[in-house]
């Protein structure tokens, strides 16, 4: 399988690296498509959408599995957080200014159609479809804000104050959500939009805070914590939530990472590490199969499947 890792271009990193796992071996991370910040990437039409900066502003660039730029916009103040595809829309959010843009490609050409600023930094971090609406969790003001997919606002989930709400999953009628600075997986009830249930993801009220990402699957949600250097593993069934295990991630600073068969494979932004780490038929994360190195990582994701 191959990968992409985004990163933060501060010293180390030159843009976008690209690597294969086999299940067995992990190839060396090299570089496939410099750039500026690609801190957020995504899979689009066989290329990959990142978010990076563009003439010193926020944009947007396409580019083909070959590493080959299709198109590029620029369109905001700063780089937005995240990227992501919603019904053949692409969506960006903007941590700082707290922007959610909707954006269109042609099959020429990228172009905005839409654009809300839910408040200047409202801390908006992720987005994601939820019962025909676009749910977007802004850690600075502790609430879920809802919007239409004209990009105008129809209402707010208030969350416990401090929790900041990340990056959420949907599993089933529950959006699970972890707060970023709780250290706290919510459920909520996506028809009654009410949190039914909440699970404490650190074992140690000494552990530092500061989720990062979350994935699922086969009954399992795994989240990292980014100050902790752990991942944790928490079974889900109808809105309960139960925490099985707290590992180490092999690294410093575990930003993102992805699920694969019988693997998790996290990229660490300070010291470089990319760990695979093994998944057993439980789903608990047992040991370390491979690692390498690259620079700056704070987003990774598996090549498109046709």
């Amino acid at each position: 399988m191959k990968g992409y890792i985004g990163t933060y271009t501060t010293s180390r990193s030159k843009g976008i690296y690209s690597f294969d796992w086999d299940g067995n071996k992990l190839s060396t991370p090299e570089l496939f498509y410099p750039c500026q910040d690609p801190k957020y990437l995504t899979s689009f039409q066989g290329g990959i959408l990142a978010v990076v900066k563009l003439e010193g502003k926020g944009g947007l660039i396409y580019v083909d599995a070959h590493g080959n730029q299709i198109a590029q916009l620029v369109y905001e103040e700063s780089p937005s957080c995240y990227v992501g595809v919603i019904q053949d829309h692409i969506y960006t959010v903007n941590y700082h200014t707290g922007v959610v843009s909707c954006l269109a490609w042609d099959g020429n050409q990228l172009t905005l159609k839409h654009q809300i600023r839910i408040q200047d930094k409202a801390g908006s971090h992720h987005i994601l479809e939820v019962n025909g609406y676009l749910w977007v969790p802004c850690l600075m003001l502790d609430q879920i804000v809802i919007l239409n997919f004209d990009l105008y606002e129809v209402g707010r989930i208030d969350m416990e104050k401090g929790s900041g709400p990340r990056h959420a999953i949907l599993v089933d009628h529950y959006y699970y959500i972890c707060g970023e600075l709780s250290n706290i997986l919510y459920a909520i009830d996506v028809d009654t939009r009410q949190v039914v249930s909440r699970e404490e993801l650190l074992v140690s009220k000494k552990d530092t805070k500061g989720t990062a990402a979350i994935a699922y699957e086969n009954g399992k949600i795994y989240v990292s914590t980014r100050f902790s250097d752990v991942i944790s593993v928490v079974s889900v069934h109808e809105g309960q939530m139960h925490l099985e295990q707290v590992v180490s991630s092999m690294g410093i600073h575990p930003r993102d990472f992805v699920l694969g068969e019988n693997s998790l494979l996290v990229v660490h932004k300070d010291d470089d590490e990319v760990a695979v780490l093994k998944r057993d038929q439980n789903g608990h994360l047992t040991k370390r199969l491979a690692h390498q190195k690259a620079p700056e990582g704070v987003c990774v994701i598996w090549e498109e499947k046709e």
